[in-house]
This record gives C-alpha cells, structure tokens and sequence, in this order.
C-alpha cells in the first residue's frame, strides 16, 4: 500500500491577513486530505503541530513513505507585501521523481485556481524540507495569505485544494509510477464518485497491459466507490464512501 507524509506547515506565527494562520489553515487543508486519501487506499503520516521543522523531518526519515508532501501559503517580501499571487509547487532541482509530482499538482492547481496562468512548479536547492527528506518531495505555496484576494479564495476553497492535492490525477498517479518502480505485487486505486474515467483506464491499461485474469506475480485492484453527503464536526460537507465494489487486474508490464 502507497504510503506519504502529510507535513502542513509549522509556521504558527505567520497570519492571513483575513484571520488564522498558516498553520492553522494548513492542517484544515491536511483534514480534508484525509478522506480522499483513504478511499484511495494510500497510507499517511502527519506531523503535529507542537513539532519543530527539524523534528518532522526526522520523523519523515524515520520510517520508508513512497513521497513526502509539505503544505504551505506563502508571503511576498515586505516590499511587495499583498502585491503577488497565485500557488508554487516546489521540488528539489536534482529530484526527477519530485520534479514529475510539483507539476502533477501544479497541473492540478490550474484547474481550480482563478488564474491558471500563475500556477508554477519551481525548482529549488534551498528549502530544507526538500533538501534534507529522504522520500521524493514537494512542497506546495497554495497560495499568498497577504493577498486578500488569494487569503479569501484559499479559506473558502478549502475542499477543494484538499481535494485537488489528493485526487487520482494528482498524488494517486505520482504513487503508482512509484510502485511499479519499487516493483510492488499489489496496487490499489480508487475512481471516486462511482466513475470510471476512460482516460485514465487507458492511460493504465497502456502503461500496464493488463487483463481480468485470476492468478498473476502483480496486480491492480480498482476500488469503484459511491458517495454521498455527511456533515463533519465543524458542520460542514464532506465527501462519506459508502460502498466500493472491487476488481482485480494483472499487470503484464
């Protein structure tokens, strides 16, 4: 089974200029996250807030995950305070496997931002948390909390940046490249909302040949799952997975 870290930002002392802080609304992000991520059947570890950057680090490094996640908003410098917008997606420059993730999600990100044109996926040697992580890594400025415009758009979009950072196009597809190159027996993976998206079978079936057959050395188990609306204990709407039916292919690749 696919396993990540969830590091949301530490940076407690960093406020939106609506309300709240960095860390704070980072880790809703992170809550959100983790009904998507578990109806994909991906495994997650999250950082606490009490921790030190060099602490989540270490407990990152301390055990094996597939790819390790930082979530943050970001700031312009003083100078150009609340003039800049738009997310980053940030990868070690040396890292193949970070650099195809942050433009997975950067991709991701243009489909929910209101200004795709601004979304980036920016290579970098200096951010510790990419330099000093085992597992591949990104690091992701979902947007600038001194911007009004951008504190609002990622307060009130809260689902959907979680859902955009979780979702099959996005972290799912990142995983499976990763097992087949760690030569994982089984993979899992789950079409959300009940529906079988025709590209992305054919994106696998051509990636990974395969056939409904009963016995084989690797296999991809497909979860079809169908939801519906629950409230959650801040009362607002989140996604509940009710039923999943299952079928099971051989990887021939």
């Amino acid at each position: 089974m696919p396993r990540i870290y969830l590091s949301p930002s530490l940076q407690e002392y960093n406020t939106y200029i609506n309300g709240g802080t960095e860390e704070q609304v980072t880790n809703e992000i992170a809550d959100a996250m983790e009904p998507y991520l578990m109806a994909m059947g991906i495994e997650f570890v999250r950082n606490r807030p009490e921790m030190t950057l060099g602490e989540a680090i270490a407990d990152s490094n301390s055990e094996d995950f597939d790819f390790h996640l930082a979530i943050h908003s970001n700031a312009a410098p003083e100078s150009m305070a609340g003039m800049l917008t738009g997310p980053d997606v940030y990868y070690f420059a040396s890292s193949p496997y970070g650099r195809e993730m942050a433009e997975i999600i950067a991709d991701e990100f243009r489909t929910i931002y209101p200004n795709p044109e601004k979304v980036d996926a920016v290579p970098t040697t200096t951010l510790r948390e990419l330099r000093r992580t085992n597992a591949p890594s990104a690091l992701v400025e979902v947007a600038y909390h001194d911007n009004p415009q951008d504190a609002a758009w990622i307060k009130e979009n809260i689902q959907l940046i979680a859902a955009a950072l979780s979702r099959w196009q996005g972290i799912s597809e990142f995983l499976l490249r990763s097992l087949l190159w760690n030569n994982a027996m089984e993979i899992s993976a789950c079409f959300l909302f009940g529906k079988l998206n025709r590209r992305i079978f054919q994106f696998l079936n051509k990636l990974l040949h395969l056939s409904e057959i009963k016995d084989c050395s690797k296999r991809l188990k497909i979860f079809f799952c169908r939801k519906n609306k629950g409230n959650s204990i801040q009362g607002e709407n989140m996604i509940q997975y009710v039923y999943c039916q299952s079928i099971t292919y051989c990887i021939h690749n």
